[in-house]
Parts: C-alpha cells; structure tokens; sequence
C-alpha cells in the first residue's frame, strides 16, 4: 500500500507540475533550508499520498498490524531489518518533506493528528498485553 501510494503521488505531481521529480518541488537549498515551488493548494492531495506512504513504511494506525507479525519472522534478520531500518523509512520520507510540510497548514495537521492516534493506540495496546 505505502508503496503505491508513494507511486501515485509522483503520478500526481507530474500531472499537477508536468515534472515527476521530488527533489525540484523541495527546492534547491540543501535540506532543511529549502522552500518548496508548490502552492499549499497542490502540496496538500501531495503530502497526504505522501503521508500514507509514510505510515504504511512506519507501521502507523491504521497499518500497524504488519509489524508484530514480521518481527516474529523465522530469523532474526528479518526482525532487525523491520525494527532497525524499514520502520524509519516513514519518518525518514516525512523529514525530507519538511518543506513541503511548511507551506500546508492542514498537512501539518494531518500528520500531527496520525501520531498522536498511534501513540495513544500503542499505549492501550501496551497497557493490555502481556
């Protein structure tokens, strides 16, 4: 799923811009210094693909219940590369896009509202488990 929508939202910006490159709608400065060329308008249906690439890379709510299943895998490579790289990728994407992120208020939103849900979805399930 993160994969696809990581895939539709270059879809999207090239139907939006007529260019598929995220590196020049972030800007030219080095990161975090960069501005984006989009307007908040069209950096919204952008982000929000972006956001859902993130969660589902990140195993946010509603995509978390990949992870305990993958962690429990028959060796424990496969649960180092789950817990130690494939879980930051999401959080990775979402710093990246820190200029897209300064220029839509309701982005900024979205993406505060999906970690306090999963905070607090993953302090219950903490609280109930053994």
């Amino acid at each position: 799923m993160s994969d696809a929508a990581l895939l539709l939202a270059a879809v999207v910006l090239h139907h939006m811009t007529g260019e598929g490159d995220f590196d020049k709608f972030l800007g030219t400065e080095a990161w975090p210094y960069g501005k984006s060329s989009l307007s908040p308008d069209d950096a919204l249906p952008i982000g929000l693909l972006l956001l859902l690439a993130a969660a589902g890379k990140s195993a946010l709510v509603p995509f978390s219940g990949w992870l305990p299943r993958a962690m429990e895998g028959p060796t424990p490579s496969s649960a180092v590369f789950y817990g130690a790289l494939s879980v930051h990728l999401g959080a990775f994407l979402l710093l990246r896009l820190s200029p897209l992120i300064a220029i839509s208020m309701w982005l900024a939103i979205a993406i505060v509202a999906l970690g306090l849900i999963t905070a607090v979805f993953a302090y219950l399930a903490g609280s109930v488990q053994t």
